[in-house]
């Protein structure tokens, strides 16, 4: 799927993206860095090793997506994302992670987490992932935060735009891309995002500034 996208974003899209990682492992974030750093869609602004590197790397640098470890010494995930939306409102965060459950999952989302790996995920599905983050705003392909988000979805009924289906809340939540959705379904990218903007308001008690 990942070079289908890669694909068709390269020609519709600005490239390439704009990322960091913050990943305390170095074996790891190295590898995510050489590996990323290295394909011609991503551009590695900047690595760190926790929370405050990361926070002070993003005063100095221009980032749209990062790829944010949750367990980081100092400053660790969940710190990072609850101060994100303050001070860098238009960077978008992936959780990398080996921590599911459903309170983690609405958790994060509530704070604005746009995306969910495993640590032994793939390299493709970090590169897709980091993709339609930038360009769609969202990205989950696990089973079990899909069946999580799912039930949230179904919970916001009276929020739903009409012309979103049950078919098409569950190709939201496989991670399917929202340009092929709209493609597909004869609907507009706004009503998907009416629906995600909805989910992160109910999430949050009415109290969280909606974001596109």
């Amino acid at each position: 799927m990942y070079l289908a996208l890669r694909y068709y974003r390269k020609e519709t899209m600005s490239f390439p993206i704009k990322i960091a990682i913050a990943e305390d492992h170095e074996l790891l974030r190295k590898g995510l860095v050489s590996v990323l750093g290295g394909d011609d869609v991503f551009t590695v602004a900047f690595e760190a090793s926790n929370g405050k590197e990361l926070m002070e790397g993003l005063s100095k640098n221009e980032v749209e997506v990062i790829l944010l470890d949750l367990d980081m010494p100092e400053m660790n995930g969940i710190e990072v994302l609850r101060v994100m939306e303050a001070l860098h409102p238009d960077v978008r965060c992936i959780i990398l992670t080996m921590h599911y459950s459903r309170y983690f999952v609405l958790e994060c989302i509530s704070m604005g987490a746009r995306g969910f790996l495993a640590k032994n995920t793939n390299v493709e599905n970090i590169m897709e992932a980091m993709i339609a983050v930038r360009d769609t705003g969202f990205y989950v392909n696990d089973d079990g935060s899909m069946e999580f988000l799912f039930d949230e979805f179904r919970k916001c009924n009276a929020a739903i735009p009409e012309a979103i289906s049950m078919k098409v809340l569950r190709e939201i939540c496989s991670g399917v891309p929202f340009t092929r959705i709209v493609n597909e379904n004869n609907i507009q990218m706004e009503d998907i995002e009416a629906l995600w903007n909805n989910l992160l308001f109910k999430l949050s008690g009415g109290s969280k500034k909606k974001q596109a």
